[in-house]
């Protein structure tokens, strides 16, 4: 969960799921590969921002790697991260996420004006495990980061956000290997970061958008579902929906924010290509 639809985290989900069946089936003693190299692709019907009033289909391929070391890990909690702290019931880490772009003329509330460059965000996670089972798994989660956008050329900073979420995730035993996943959360962010979406300076306004400048506060509330099912250790499906809501938002009054209420749909699936010989066992110890 993040302040954009997640697309990089529902490759992390479909990866975390290809690891908890890579660990339920790998005998102990054997231990896991600590590399793996595959490809993921997903088509996504999103939002153009958040509390945008059009969305677009969007498909993304993406190549990852699973690495399982002692302080860099990608592994069965899902993307890439740097693993501060790890105890029993609770963890520090490093997670990042992405957005996509809309370009200038794409979205009609922002006819006019520049379009949005792909967008990223990074920060520290403190996950606190309220219980940790074979079946079921529950964390609170509290993640602050940094937010930017590229065009390519340059680097932009727009402030930080801050975002509590719940994380629930139950394996649904009686379909094989497929696991249900729920985070329910909200999102706080700075000026810097509204602005970006939701300010019309003087010079573009018109009749019908007002000039309108955001305050730091309230985003949003998301809820996000996934299914995910893991045909085999390599090959990993996934579907879901998360729905957005910006009644509450700091920036309500703003013309750029159209719909209160918002959804996004993806589909896709990843595939492990390749596994290292070197293997590991618990907290990433490289097996003789």
């Amino acid at each position: 969960t993040s302040i954009f639809f997640a697309t990089l985290a529902i490759f992390n989900l479909a990866w975390a799921a290809n690891q908890s069946v890579a660990e339920e089936v790998a005998p102990e003693s054997s231990g896991l590969p600590k590399w793996e190299v595959g490809l993921g692709a997903g088509e996504f019907f999103v939002p153009d921002y958040p509390g945008a009033d059009q969305s677009n289909m969007r498909f993304l391929p993406l190549p990852f790697i699973v690495y399982r070391g002692e302080f860099l890990r990608s592994d069965r909690d899902g993307g890439w991260r740097g693993l501060f702290l790890n105890r029993e019931n609770f963890e520090l880490d490093l997670s990042f996420d992405a957005a996509f772009p809309v370009r200038t003329g794409q979205n009609d509330a922002r006819a006019g004006m520049p379009g949005l460059d792909w967008m990223f965000e990074l920060g520290p996670r403190a996950t606190f495990h309220l219980h940790k089972g074979y079946m079921a798994q529950i964390d609170m989660v509290l993640a602050a980061r940094a937010v930017f956008s590229t065009d390519g050329t340059r680097v932009d900073d727009h402030g930080y956000d801050f975002n509590p979420y719940f994380r629930f995730r139950h394996r649904l035993r009686w379909v094989g290997s497929t696991f249900a996943l729920l985070n329910l959360g909200g999102i706080w962010a700075t000026r810097n970061l509204h602005s970006y979406f939701y300010d019309v300076p003087p010079s573009e306004a018109t009749v019908t958008r007002s000039s309108y400048r955001s305050s730091s506060g309230f985003l949003g509330e998301n809820l996000f579902v996934a299914f995910l099912h893991s045909i085999n250790k390599d090959v990993t499906v996934f579907a879901g929906v998360s729905k957005n809501y910006y009644s509450e938002s700091a920036n309500r009054g703003s013309p750029l924010l159209r719909a209160v209420e918002t959804e996004a749909y993806f589909i896709g699936g990843s595939w492990n290509l390749y596994e290292s010989k070197e293997k590991v066992v618990a907290n990433g110890i490289s097996q003789n």
